[in-house]
């Protein structure tokens, strides 16, 4: 469980540190040729949609049933954020390691 003043600093990292565009993160994958060949710009809005509801599990879970987003998808979506996303040059642990919490959501 996160605490209220994390849950705070991760809002307003969230806000302060938006999602990257589609073409900061296609071309900081581009050398991993599995993750940039299945990269749209569906898959883009997915992990924008994951980064900015990184909070709210219930909305999370939702994504995955209600969109369709398949497990591979999804799965790629995670290892974008774990290692692409804003979320990593966040000072805090417990931001950075916002993506390992969310794939245990699904575990």
């Amino acid at each position: 469980m996160i605490r209220n003043t994390k849950i705070s600093k991760i809002n307003k990292y969230i806000i302060q540190y938006p999602y990257y565009d589609y073409n900061y993160i296609l071309e900081n994958i581009e050398k991993n040729s599995i993750l940039w060949g299945n990269y749209s710009k569906l898959n883009h809005n997915y992990c924008k949609k994951i980064y900015d509801n990184c909070l709210n599990k219930k909305n999370l879970l939702s994504l995955v049933k209600n969109d369709n987003l398949c497990e591979k998808d999804f799965k790629n979506c995670l290892t974008i954020l774990k290692y692409y996303s804003p979320f990593t040059n966040s000072s805090y642990d417990f931001i950075r390691n916002l993506p390992f919490i969310i794939e245990n959501y699904y575990e």
